[in-house]
């Protein structure tokens, strides 16, 4: 199967860019190692994407969508909404499970 995003702002293809490692101040997402561990939770996210392609029956069906038409998955906090047909898997939207979701936007 193929897998295909909605929109262009899913922000993962500037991941694996270089960053300089200079000092930027007290608040740095270097110094605290928060880059590399938001670098690994993507990394993981997007593995369990990828996996959507062999097994797009994994996910659960969206509660929100009364016609079955959605399904999601979860990684740590946030949902990955996707729908399939034939042989592509739409990632329709990731979005942060704490956040309320409105099925209209799609």
């Amino acid at each position: 199967m193929k897998l295909q995003s909605k929109g262009s702002a899913s922000g993962f293809n500037s991941l694996g860019t270089p960053r300089s490692r200079r000092y930027r101040g007290p608040h740095s997402l270097h110094q605290s190692g928060f880059s590399i561990r938001a670098r690994r939770f993507a990394s993981r996210m997007i593995s369990r994407i990828d996996s959507l392609a062999s097994q797009p029956e994994s996910g659960s069906w969206l509660p929100e969508d009364d016609s079955h038409q959605y399904r999601q998955i979860f990684h740590g906090t946030y949902r990955v909404i996707y729908r399939f047909a034939d042989d592509t898997v739409l990632i329709v939207t990731v979005h942060h499970a704490d956040r309320d979701f409105n099925i209209e936007a799609l």
